[in-house]
């Protein structure tokens, strides 16, 4: 199967499969050659662009031209995804996941307890009535008898075990209450838990409709670029990976440590020469800090006072 464009160019038809780049002779349909793309195990969405000395092979983590005739690797570059929320194979891995995870929630209930914490006292006050209707008909059987003693002291046998009776059923009348506060939060807590999925799953469709949307605005006729973690002095820095189509030149662009505080994609006029990104800037020590303040629970900090930023891009010629 085909996940690219087709191109056409002096009577070769360019396409690209899931693994590579195939060439076929546009009159017969007979392969001319078929290259696989190294070091890309996921490559869609791909774009197929013609020059005349060279195809380009644009996927999400690789960028490689060929010899339009032998299929010979003229260049190639590889682009590691800033994490897996910037990137379609991380999304179209996480998100069925997610769906399953959901569907699940679906249909699970609070696990049950078993026997109820209230069953015990409930059947113990059930068990201290019957003695004490037991000691009031004896009670009265002893008074018809003429034992007054006897009848008085099977009375306080009776009231005793009303009284015991009385105070079971306010233990299990205490102890139900607790089960349906208990029942309760467990329902809470899975509705809580299904929330939380469903927002992660609706986040991460929008991430991935945004990178598709993206991708149509990633290039013009000479250049192609991509989010790009680079390691560096001091650590993993977010980059925009800049690369010549016609001459496989590349430049990166640092912008942030960490993805999350300059946006999932970048507005690159890559006419004007500018990159625009939000949040924190080009380069720590560029930084822009407020005073301190009190920002509870974190205590005095400073706050990053960039909020949008036009950068130089660097670019390749």
């Amino acid at each position: 199967p085909t996940v690219s464009n087709l191109v056409e160019q002096k009577g070769r038809l360019y396409a690209a499969t899931p693994t590579s780049l195939v060439a076929l002779d546009a009159a017969t349909g007979e392969k001319i050659f078929e290259t696989e793309v190294e070091n890309a195990s996921r490559l869609y969405p791909v774009r197929i662009r013609a020059y005349p000395d060279k195809v380009v092979f644009i996927g999400e983590f690789v960028v490689a031209a060929y010899d339009p005739v032998s299929g010979a690797r003229v260049y190639q570059h590889g682009i590691t995804p800033i994490s897996p929320l910037t990137s379609l194979a991380g999304l179209d891995a996480s998100i069925p996941r997610l769906k399953a995870q959901l569907s699940q929630f679906q249909y699970e209930q609070p696990a049950s307890t078993g026997l109820s914490a209230a069953t015990f006292p409930y059947l113990e006050a059930q068990r201290y009535q019957n003695l004490a209707n037991h000691y009031h008909r004896q009670a009265w059987s002893q008074r018809q008898m003429g034992d007054s003693w006897g009848a008085s002291l099977s009375e306080i046998r009776g009231q005793s075990s009303s009284e015991a009776s009385r105070t079971m059923s306010q233990i299990a009348l205490g102890m139900s209450i607790m089960e349906l506060f208990l029942e309760f939060a467990k329902i809470n807590e899975l509705q809580s838990q299904r929330s939380m999925y469903v927002g992660w799953l609706k986040e991460q469709q929008l991430f991935r409709r945004s990178i598709l949307s993206a991708y149509s605005v990633a290039e013009n006729d000479d250049y192609v670029y991509r989010p790009h973690r680079q390691v560096r002095s001091g650590g993993s820095f977010t980059t925009i990976a800049l690369i010549h189509l016609p001459t496989g030149r590349r430049r990166n662009t640092v912008l942030s440590p960490t993805y999350m505080n300059y946006g999932l994609w970048n507005h690159v006029d890559i006419d004007r020469g500018v990159v625009y990104h939000h949040g924190i800037g080009l380069d720590p020590s560029l930084y822009e800090y407020s005073a301190k303040r009190d920002l509870p629970p974190s205590g005095k900090v400073r706050t990053v006072g960039t909020f949008l930023i036009a950068a130089p891009l660097r670019i390749p010629r």
